[in-house]
């Protein structure tokens, strides 16, 4: 799986994509101080299955992949408003699914969420 600083860079670059000037460094600085929050679950579906549900519930980050898993974003929590990074990674027979997210001061249960989203997606 990836290295927790690396999904963190992706979830600060979803936060912040499109946005300059003051206003991105007000919520740079806000998205810096959240914590990420992950979850995980297995699936005994093949890689490209969950690959392709993925990028048909949310998309995928084709370049910031190691060999052999996937990563990508969905939007999930209250209103869908939240994006949370899934990395997809093989292991065995089984996949092995996890879902990281920043939560505020209320708690919107992204993680869980986006997995739930990712599943029903299959």
């Amino acid at each position: 799986m990836m290295a927790s600083e690396k999904t963190g860079g992706l979830l600060t670059h979803l936060f912040t994509q499109g946005l300059s000037g003051k206003r991105y460094d007000t919520v740079l600085k806000a998205v810096l101080k959240l914590k990420p929050h992950s979850e995980e679950t297995v699936l005994s579906c093949p890689l490209e299955e969950a690959s392709a549900a993925l990028e048909r519930c949310g998309a995928l980050f084709p370049e910031d992949t190691e060999p052999g898993e996937v990563v990508g974003f969905v939007m999930a929590g209250i209103g869908d408003r939240n994006p949370a990074v899934i990395e997809l990674c093989p292991e065995g027979g089984a996949l092995r699914v996890r879902a990281t997210a920043k939560e505020g001061l209320i708690p919107q249960g992204t993680s869980r969420k986006a997995l739930e989203k990712l599943q029903g997606a299959l």
